[in-house]
């Protein structure tokens, strides 16, 4: 079964992984069988950080599991509750759905999107 391999950090994932180089784009994605995916994410990464401890290569893969057996196309993405995973069918089905489940949700969102 394919999943995606999602990088949710801006820069590039570069990795070796059974002799072989593997880079996830930034905020994209790459399609592995679900065991070499979890062995991917499983594998040891040693942590680089600068003089201030922050960490300089992050390892922030996620694995998108298919969802009845198929991998949603992205273009349908914009109807999916990133919270709970169900899909709505319109952005505007997801919106009710947001303010009534998830409100703090919100509230984060737009206060991360102040701040930037």
């Amino acid at each position: 079964m394919q999943v995606r391999v999602w990088n949710k950090d801006h820069r590039d994932h570069v990795e070796m992984f059974k002799g072989d180089q593997v880079t996830v784009p930034g905020r994209g994605f790459i399609l592995l069988d679900l065991s070499e995916a979890n062995q991917f994410l499983g594998q040891f990464t040693p942590i680089k950080k600068d003089g201030h401890g922050n960490h300089l290569k992050p390892k922030m893969l996620v694995i998108e599991k298919p969802v009845d057996g198929v991998l949603r196309a992205l273009e349908s993405v914009e109807s999916i509750c990133m919270l709970c995973g169900k899909d709505f069918g319109t952005k505007e089905a997801l919106d009710v759905h947001s303010n009534k489940e998830h409100p703090a949700a919100k509230t984060t969102q737009a206060f991360r999107q102040k701040a930037n």
